[in-house]
């Protein structure tokens, strides 16, 4: 990346999508606790500099917008959160799944830092009945955080998610919704007939 901005005045993006490519691997396997190497402090130091010494070549766009399938989205808050440090926003909820009775809706959500996840409607913003955050580490460096939450879904209108106070998109059954009815949610999940 160093050779080709200083040979070209910046870096192709066709090699900033391989070097993302290869270094998604590695991001992976640091979510996953998977790195079979055992660093000494001084090392994993070292360890993280290079990768943000790397990713100072790497347009966030190349990043968000890649077509790459294996590139997750836990692994791309990572890139740029950990590894790029932007606090990426807006980022969408995903339905996790639903308790059987269809009245309440368990989601998940990949960010950079906790965040404060509301639902809204008509009526204002309501918090989750319950939430869990994970911190995703490795080597004592933040990587991205789980969130983990349930809400009641209301019996009718129109609602939408937003963390931070940034609205945001909840995925569910191959398409995003801004906005969205509970009767919406669990027939793009398939979810209806349980839900009855």
């Amino acid at each position: 990346a160093r050779h080709a901005k200083r040979q070209l005045g910046h870096v192709p993006e066709y090699a900033q999508y391989a070097i993302v490519y290869d270094l998604q691997w590695y991001v992976n396997r640091m979510l996953d606790r998977q790195i079979p190497y055992s660093f000494r402090p001084d090392e994993i130091d070292t360890f993280f500099d290079l990768l943000r010494l790397i990713f100072t070549h790497i347009d966030a766009g190349c990043i968000l917008l890649s077509r790459l399938p294996m590139l997750t989205l836990r692994a791309r808050i990572t890139m740029l959160h950990a590894l790029k440090g932007l606090t990426p926003q807006g980022l969408p909820f995903l339905v996790h799944r639903t308790a059987k009775d269809g009245r309440q809706l368990i989601l998940h959500r990949y960010s950079g830092r906790a965040e404060e996840c509301v639902r809204n409607t008509r009526r204002g913003s309501v918090k989750p009945l319950w939430e869990k955050r994970i911190n995703l580490e490795f080597g004592g460096e933040l990587l991205c955080v789980l969130h983990y939450m349930r809400f009641l879904l209301p019996p009718d209108g129109p609602m939408s998610f937003s963390g931070d106070g940034v609205d945001a998109p909840l995925l569910c059954g191959g398409k995003a919704f801004a906005s969205t009815t509970a009767q919406d949610i669990l027939d793009a999940c398939g979810l209806a007939a349980d839900a009855r």
